[in-house]
């Protein structure tokens, strides 16, 4: 039977995991045979389970805490699983406490957004920063829906670092924020999974080769690099506290929508030159929009949220208006960057 379910879904080696707990004296072969056999197997991944008996069952889950060291180091999980499952949304939705635990609010004096991929780093875009700006007088709040949060954690930053390539608009368009002291992680405040790391070698297999072709692999499995119509939806969320759709109010709550990506040659032209490191998207009436910028454009693979992209620019100036469409840094294209500053997370 999950044969084949697995048949009539896209990409089952990165949309569908299945796993099968056999109670008391189950036929190990015919719980095996429940696993639909993957193209590209996941080395030290297990997906059956024997348990002598429903009290072990229940033992076990007493036991399963979210709260512990080495589940607040994974990255990616919204950590409260009371969440409502995210549907197609239509415009711009409030967010839940700890929906987005990787997103932070840049003080800069502008409006802008990043997220936490490590202990000690942010990731945003550069064009919220200025080569004259004093990083000690940026702070990020972190683990906050509304602005005036009470309970928000402000931390203070030691230093930005804009891309070396970065062109002075939106071309290279990526920043990094080491702050000047470790973050601790909690219900609402997590990382984000990257792309290009040890963190998503199971959730996007990909085939043995070196780092560079292993991250050009998971950036065509998530963007289609941008080229081409595969003929299957990629899509995903942005949040931030930016202008609402067709307002100049900036919100006062941090709000999320669905958008999707569109190949390039679909692109719409502007005055901004599309390369490849960048890719366009755009929900059903909805978008990203000016306040937005720095924020994460996350994707759901295997209940863990991965980092493609960061809200960095619009086609029009209003929001939701003549053939709107985002623009978005291209994470995979410059993890590179990332790789040489950020030497807390594992990337071979």
């Amino acid at each position: 039977m999950m044969q084949e379910i697995a048949k009539h879904i896209p990409d089952p080696d990165i949309n569908l995991d299945v796993f099968a707990i056999g109670l008391g004296s189950v036929d190990r072969g015919q719980l095996e045979s429940i696993i639909p056999h993957k193209s590209v197997e996941e080395e030290g991944r297990q997906n059956t389970f024997y348990l002598p008996s429903y009290d072990t069952l229940r033992l076990v889950y007493s036991k399963s805490k979210w709260d512990d060291d080495a589940a607040s180091a994974k990255c990616g999980v919204r950590m409260k699983m009371r969440h409502r499952s995210v549907g197609r949304i239509y415009g711009g939705v409030k967010s839940l406490e700890a929906d987005w635990p990787w997103q932070v609010y840049v003080n800069n004096n502008q409006m802008c957004a990043g997220s936490i991929i490590s202990r000690r780093w942010i990731l945003s875009v550069a064009h919220c920063y200025s080569t004259d700006m004093l990083a000690t007088s940026i702070t990020v709040s972190l683990g906050i829906i509304k602005k005036d949060d009470s309970s928000m954690i402000t931390i203070g930053v030691k230093r930005f670092i804009l891309h070396p390539q970065y062109d002075g608009r939106y071309d290279y368009d990526m920043a990094l924020l080491e702050l000047d002291q470790e973050i601790s992680y909690s219900d609402t405040v997590r990382r984000v999974c990257l792309p290009c790391t040890k963190d998503v070698e199971n959730l996007i297999p990909s085939p043995v080769g070196i780092w560079q072709d292993t991250c050009s692999y998971q950036e065509n499995k998530m963007t289609n690099a941008g080229y081409y119509d595969s003929g299957r939806e990629l899509s995903g969320y942005v949040a931030g506290w930016g202008q609402s759709r067709q307002s100049h109010i900036i919100s006062y709550e941090l709000l999320y929508t669905k958008v999707s990506i569109y190949p390039r040659g679909q692109c719409p032209k502007t005055k901004h030159t599309l390369t490849e490191r960048m890719f366009c998207a755009r929900g059903e009436n909805s978008d990203s929009c000016k306040g937005d910028s720095g924020g994460a454009f996350v994707m759901k693979r295997k209940d863990q949220w991965i980092q493609i992209g960061i809200v960095s620019y619009g086609k029009e100036l209003v929001c939701g208006k003549n053939n709107f469409m985002g623009y978005y840094s291209n994470v995979p294209s410059m993890m590179s960057f990332v790789r040489t500053h950020v030497t807390d997370l594992q990337y071979e």
